[in-house]
């Protein structure tokens, strides 16, 4: 762990999964290791559950849950990003690991395979508990791949 100061995760839109893992990590380390999410596209041009600014607006909803806010986020498509600036790429699908590897085959990269709730069809209760069950599987992901006591 010490020798990771920087961490991107990448998702399909970047509305759920990777922000999710990406606020999880700041709440977790501060300013210890910088964290960004990027999606293989961004919200903006495909999603029907974004909120005014591109964040899902049941993963809002469940990380307000534990605490943890969306405040200043915005959707970033790999187009948005300069893989350089990071230590480690943590792809959260297959289309992400994919994309990632043609974009930069250098990239030190890891592959957590995380289902996207909002692929489900439901709705209400249903809807938060698929958002909550994936939400709390990043958390402890996050928990186990960055001990604080490295």
């Amino acid at each position: 762990m010490n020798d990771i100061k920087s961490v991107l995760f990448v998702c399909n839109m970047n509305a759920v999964r990777s922000p999710m893992a990406s606020r999880r990590l700041h709440a977790l380390m501060g300013d210890l290791v910088r964290c960004e999410s990027a999606g293989v596209h961004s919200t903006r041009a495909h999603s029907t559950r974004a909120t005014n600014n591109d964040v899902d607006a049941l993963t809002e909803q469940v990380l307000a849950e534990k605490g943890i806010k969306m405040d200043g986020y915005y959707s970033k498509s790999l187009g948005d990003i300069s893989f350089d600036q990071f230590d480690l790429i943590i792809a959260m699908t297959i289309e992400a690991a994919s994309e990632i590897r043609k974009l930069s085959p250098s990239s030190r990269i890891e592959f957590w395979a995380i289902e996207d709730p909002s692929a489900r069809i439901t709705n209400g209760e249903q809807a938060l508990d698929a958002y909550r069950a994936v939400r709390d599987s990043i958390f402890e992901k996050i928990t186990d791949r960055f001990p604080l006591s490295d």
